[in-house]
């Protein structure tokens, strides 16, 4: 398979988050259902997933955030 020009892949990733409703799509979920390998895009074009969503006008996935300790250990002993 050749590679993709950033065009074509910015395409694809715009018409899966219009059918989402904008909402962000993730790397894995982007390769699975485009079939557009992560070769195709990383290092060459963006350096980044969320550079990558960038470039295509939204708003990178926010870091999962982390639970305080005091929240886990409350809940664990609950």
């Amino acid at each position: 398979m050749r590679k993709l020009s950033a065009e074509a892949i910015i395409k694809a990733y715009t018409t899966m988050a219009k059918e989402r409703q904008g909402a962000p799509i993730g790397e894995r979920v982007f390769s699975r259902e485009s079939r557009i390998p992560r070769y195709n895009w990383a290092g060459g074009y963006w350096r980044s997933w969320s550079a990558f969503q960038e470039a295509a006008g939204y708003l990178p996935n926010d870091a999962t955030q982390k639970i305080p300790d005091e929240v886990l250990l409350r809940r664990f002993a609950e």
